[in-house]
């Protein structure tokens, strides 16, 4: 893959974050940097926490743009446990946190299957970076 292609992000029915090549097209300048570590080891959560580390306020359609601040959020909560517990993974959010995550979900293929359990099962799979 070069990195030009389109990509768009979505959800299985089994709840994981799967990053393909879109039928649509577009513009592809935003997502070369992506397309270039799409297929490195950790899949998809491994490419929300890059995005979420190196992408700044950049604007991105708005499915990579909540998952940019999921993982983000998870950093945020990362960056903000103790030292002595930095070992540790951040619990999730709250159940109603999740509730308002899995209701926010933008248009996206699979959107459908995010609920407050994909969003915290995602949480986990984001600490096993």
């Amino acid at each position: 893959m070069d990195g030009s292609e389109n990509l768009e992000i979505g959800v299985t029915p089994s709840g994981q974050v799967l990053v393909a090549p879109s039928p649509f097209a577009g513009d592809s300048a935003w997502e070369a940097p992506i397309g270039s570590r799409r297929d490195e080891p950790g899949g998809a959560e491994a490419l929300l926490l890059s995005l979420a580390a190196e992408e700044g306020e950049r604007r991105l359609p708005p499915a990579w743009g909540y998952w940019r601040d999921f993982a983000r959020s998870y950093i945020i909560a990362l960056c903000h446990l103790p030292e002595e517990e930095a070992a540790l993974a951040p619990p999730p959010p709250n159940p109603r946190r999740l509730e308002e995550l899995a209701a926010a979900v933008p248009p996206m293929p699979g959107g459908e299957y995010v609920t407050a359990e994909v969003m915290a099962a995602l949480w986990g799979r984001l600490d096993a970076r």
